[in-house]
């Protein structure tokens, strides 16, 4: 289920619900003095590729398979 962000104009306070759309929008038909704030949704920082953050040990057997794998390998390391 979503989570919306409500503000309560009386009390001035940030909230967030989790409720489906239809309970969302009974919630601010009944209660007018609350209102939706719309939020930027959080962004992911800090990301790396996954062969680094699985550290040299991985590269390594990624490494011993390719090379006992034969030939006409197509795994890329």
């Amino acid at each position: 289920m979503p989570v919306y962000t409500i503000r309560n104009d009386s009390t001035e306070e940030y909230y967030e619900v989790n409720m489906s759309y239809e309970e969302f929008k009974k919630l601010l038909e009944d209660n007018s003095h609350l209102h939706q704030i719309f939020k930027m949704p959080a962004t992911v920082t800090g990301t790396v590729s996954t062969l680094r953050q699985a550290g040299g040990d991985w590269q390594d057997m990624l490494k011993k398979i390719k090379k006992s794998s034969g030939k006409d390998n197509t795994i890329n390391v």
